[in-house]
């Protein structure tokens, strides 16, 4: 008999972390956009450098909090089993 596959996602990595960023860079270069004062040379080239960077500092971040509680729960997921196993084992 075949074993059954488990779906579930050890880790969220660079496919998570980059639609974080394409999520994120719109309104981070808007807010940047905003908090520059108007008049100043190279507004919007600033205001692109400053949102990018802030969105994929934010992604990372988050990215690393849903890594951390993913390999958290898989933690315990592989304890609870280990023990499931070692209780079969004795009887």
């Amino acid at each position: 008999m075949a074993k059954v596959q488990d779906n579930r996602f050890e880790s969220a990595g660079w496919l998570f972390w980059a639609v974080g960023v394409a999520i994120l860079v719109g309104p981070a270069v808007y807010i940047a956009y905003s908090i520059i004062i108007p008049g100043t040379s190279g507004r919007i080239i600033i205001a692109l450098a400053l949102g990018t960077t802030v969105s994929v500092l934010v992604s990372g971040v988050i990215t690393a909090s849903v890594n951390a509680f993913l390999q958290r729960a898989a933690q315990k997921r592989r304890a609870t089993l280990k023990n499931v196993q070692r209780k079969k084992s004795k009887k």
